[in-house]
């Protein structure tokens, strides 16, 4: 299965130090990274981002064309994986167009397709909510507001179990801040995705306490 990444020099920290490495080697994997001109400072919503993003939905287009008939995935790089996840990718997809991390908006209260996870079909209809994502960046703000204020007029979506994990599963829905505890990770975790971390100081140092916590289980699992 083709996953594909994108990056900029300001995140290229996490795809050498977690994605990458994190990979699994027991799946069958073809890689498709591309690293994209800095066009902002790598903060979420900075000067620039949307140029960016508009670059990653681009990357949306091209694959949904290159795996016409097929399943792709996208990932974001400042995701580390923990297990195998390709063939359950596929099973929680069953009949849907896209299977989607789950985000959060109002605090926890409202669930939302995460656009940094994407198990997705090369078909049609991704291809126009793609499409239309792009023609519409600008009036919705970024790319996740435009997946989740378009994806019913285009495509069926599911959403992947808690084992595909954010910090914002587990603490209410907040945002995580350099000195924040971390709360006690499950121990089927399949991958930590190190979004609602306040800026990339902070995303290094929540993916470096994950990555503690995962391998102590294991450990404690033997």
């Amino acid at each position: 299965m083709k996953v594909y990444t994108c990056f900029t020099p300001s995140h290229k920290v996490f795809y050498d130090n977690y994605f990458l490495p994190s990979l699994p080697t027991d799946d069958d994997i073809e890689l498709v990274s591309e690293e994209f001109p800095q066009e902002c400072s790598g903060e979420f919503m900075s000067s620039g981002w949307n140029d960016t993003m508009e670059r990653k939905v681009n990357s949306f287009i091209r694959a949904t064309k290159e795996n016409w008939g097929r399943i792709f995935i996208y990932s974001d790089c400042d995701i580390q994986f923990f297990r195998p996840f390709t063939e359950d990718c596929v099973r929680q997809l069953g009949p849907h167009d896209i299977a989607a991390q789950i985000d959060y908006s109002l605090r926890g209260l409202i669930k939302t397709i995460c656009a940094g996870f994407l198990v997705c079909r090369g078909n049609e209809r991704n291809l126009a909510l793609f499409e239309a994502m792009l023609a519409n960046l600008d009036r919705y703000g970024n790319d996740q507001k435009a997946i989740n204020k378009l994806k019913s007029k285009y495509i069926s979506s599911v959403y992947l179990d808690r084992r595909y994990m954010s910090i914002h599963h587990l603490n209410g829905g907040k945002m995580w801040r350099l000195g924040d505890p971390v709360p006690k990770i499950p121990h089927d975790v399949i991958f930590h995705h190190a979004n609602f971390a306040d800026g990339l100081a902070a995303k290094i140092a929540l993916l470096d306490a994950v990555k503690a916590q995962v391998a102590a289980n294991r450990l404690g699992d033997r």
